[in-house]
């Protein structure tokens, strides 16, 4: 989805601002673009037709913002009023859109509008396409979403004789598509999602799960992400300014932040996700041969494949004809990977790790493990370390490794919301998960364990999660085991839209695992996971597995607006130093090493706020939640949340440099 838009520019942009666009959107392997929500320039369709796009073109019409006073006009109802009284102003909009743009090869949709009702004037439009072209129709707008009975959906007279073409939605989860859409007798029309990937701030999550669909269904017609680039500008020289920065009362602040790629163009690593799962090619490894299949219809894949087999390079020149495939031979064991880049081009359009090494976790070594039971707290010495272990919490208070001071291991669930988690920020506070009150009920000793039973949430309320941790101590180390079931706080159902709370209750939790805050001279990271940059469950098909070292203050992405970054998944290890002292931690699902806490990002509302920087955050997961793109999209799918229950051990070994 595609506005006129520059920083400094506004919407007076250039042709060859246009054209920078259009070949950005070539190189992040984009091929259909909506012209939302009115149509463009000639020049624009002239370079979509030259660059091969292919465009929705959509007629100048919205009435989403319109209000009768007190009255929302967002329900269709209300909506329909303006569509049948402004029956004579549709029509002319659309007319004008086929008119101005009708011999531009590059358009291959026409959508009659957005987010207005059904009406008079919408059949009037309807009518009018039929009569003067045969290129299919789209509009969004046509009938009232039920999102658990699809045959109120759709036994609706309009949506049965309306002269369209597409069946077509906003942001559907993948349940709702698979459970209800695909296995209904309702579908009388190809589906196409006008919006469906929300890319405001860090994300959007799930594109993996919406392409499985897409690709496997032919009744999906793939969809639009919303939107091209975040609507910031440059304001007293400072960036991405927004709602609110101008001194204005009525303004609908960072909402405008919501693309794929950032208002100077730059890309942030949902940008990276987008391109890997939009890739023309699909690779497959099964003993000692991979298939690439080309996934276009029409044109042949042409170009160079570069191939690491287990460190040995070559490359090959490919030729694959549309949806075909070739077979290349590759070792039966080792890390494989292929890159494509086509004849033409200087740049990668496609590529696949294949990520086969073992991981040899750390050796825990037995130690002499001195216990002492005091009052209120454990204080345990094993090896070069020192414990406190406060028993009201049964949390780590305390670590000091030769006589330092390293701090506590701190219980977490938390983590500095993302745009995506903007609907769940309150009640997560209300509950607690912000900064959990962990209350140990019971304790139990055997030999070099110790044992808790505890519960976390906030005075007054419900715990939201019972666990049993275990600390077991090593010559080298602390384990600390966990077995962890969420409470009735949690809301049981699961939405299939995305109005994600209910009664006020949370779906689920951001994650479940220990932080550690150290001052900022532990500046230095080491680890193997997905990177290199950040990874979730649901953004992360873009990333490669491997051994990565960077400076902290390299991990966090610098969104616009503060929030979680710097995650990655996958993880077999982390290394945290200042060059003295290694902390090195494995077992983990994921972690983060920031030079801030989740508390400094969450305070601040532009990315030049944030605190000389004093800390480094590192926080390793047991389980960690997706992100989703509820914004104004889905939530993460079930696989991509903290589950209801769950086992981990997350090893925390300290040494000297």
């Amino acid at each position: 989805n595609r506005h006129d838009f520059h920083p400094e520019k506004g919407m007076a942009v250039s042709i060859d601002d246009i054209k920078k666009d259009l070949t950005l959107l070539k190189k992040l392997n984009v091929n259909a673009i909506r012209t939302s929500h009115y149509p463009s320039c000639p020049e624009f369709y002239n370079l979509c037709s030259e660059l091969g796009f292919y465009v929705m073109s959509e007629s100048d019409v919205e009435s989403h913002g319109a209000r009768f006073g007190a009255i929302d006009i967002a329900t269709l109802e209300a909506k329909k009023k303006i569509a049948d009284y402004y029956a004579d102003s549709i029509l002319e909009r659309n007319v004008y859109n086929y008119e101005n743009n009708k011999n531009f090869a590059c358009v291959s949709i026409w959508s009659f509008g957005n987010e207005s009702g059904w009406g008079k004037g919408f059949e009037l439009a309807s009518k009018f396409f039929k009569e003067v072209d045969n290129r299919p129709t789209q509009y969004e707008n046509i009938r009232i979403y039920s999102w658990d009975v699809l045959s109120k959906f759709h036994d609706d007279e309009d949506y049965k004789n309306a002269l369209i073409d597409f069946d077509s939605m906003m942001y559907p989860s993948t349940k709702w598509i698979k459970e209800y859409y695909l296995a209904s007798n309702y579908k009388t029309r190809p589906l196409i999602l006008c919006e469906y990937a929300h890319a405001m701030g860090n994300g959007p999550g799930g594109f993996t799960e919406y392409w499985d669909l897409f690709e496997n269904n032919d009744n999906l017609c793939g969809g639009f992400v919303w939107e091209l680039c975040n609507h910031g500008v440059t304001y007293n020289g400072k960036k991405e300014r927004y709602g609110g920065d101008f001194g204005e009362v009525v303004h609908d602040a960072n909402f405008c932040m919501d693309g794929i790629v950032n208002s100077d163009r730059s890309l942030k690593p949902g940008s990276l996700e987008m391109k890997k799962v939009y890739q023309p090619l699909l690779f497959k490894r099964d003993f000692g041969k991979i298939t690439i299949f080309n996934k276009f219809y029409f044109i042949n894949a042409i170009g160079k494949l570069k191939v690491v087999d287990n460190k040995k390079e070559y490359e090959l020149s490919v030729c694959i004809e549309p949806r075909s495939e070739i077979v290349i031979p590759c070792s039966e064991n080792g890390t494989v990977y292929l890159e494509f880049t086509r004849d033409g081009e200087d740049f990668v359009c496609a590529y696949e790790q294949f990520y086969d090494e073992k991981f040899i976790p750390t050796n825990k070594i037995e130690a002499t493990v001195n216990i002492d039971d005091t009052a209120r707290y454990f204080k345990v010495s094993a090896g070069d370390c020192e414990y406190i272990i406060d028993k009201l919490s049964g949390i780590i208070k305390s670590v000091k490794f030769l006589g330092e001071e390293l701090g506590g291991i701190n219980f977490n669930t938390w983590r500095a919301p993302t745009d995506n988690d903007r609907r769940f920020r309150i009640p997560w506070e209300k509950y607690g998960i912000k900064n959990p009150i962990v209350e140990a009920r019971s304790y139990s000793i055997d030999n070099n364990t110790i044992s808790f039973d505890v519960t976390a949430g906030r005075y007054s309320f419900i715990p939201f999660i019972k666990a049993k941790l275990k600390y077991s101590f090593y010559q080298n180390g602390v384990s600390i085991a966990i077995d962890f079931e969420q409470q009735a706080t949690i809301e049981k159902s699961n939405p299939d839209h995305n109005m994600c709370t209910t009664n006020g209750l949370f779906l689920y939790i951001p994650r479940v695992g220990f932080k550690m805050d150290f001052d900022k001279s532990f500046d230095t990271v080491k680890y193997l996971a997905l990177g290199k940059s950040e990874t979730y469950l649901d953004v992360c098909s873009y990333a490669l597995k491997g051994e990565y070292q960077s400076k902290v203050i390299d991990q966090y992405y610098n969104y616009y607006k503060p929030q979680e970054s710097g995650s990655h998944i996958g993880a077999d290890y982390v290394e945290l130093t200042n060059g003295k002292v290694n902390i090195r931690v494995e077992g983990m699902q994921s972690f983060s090493a920031l030079p801030y806490t989740a508390d400094e990002l969450s305070k601040c509302n532009h990315y030049d706020e944030l605190p000389e920087i004093s800390t480094t955050q590192l926080s390793v997961d047991y389980f960690v939640s997706g992100i989703g793109s509820n914004s104004c999209g889905q939530i993460p799918t079930i696989n991509n949340r903290v589950p209801k229950s769950g086992q981990g051990e997350i090893f925390f070994i300290f040494s000297k440099n």
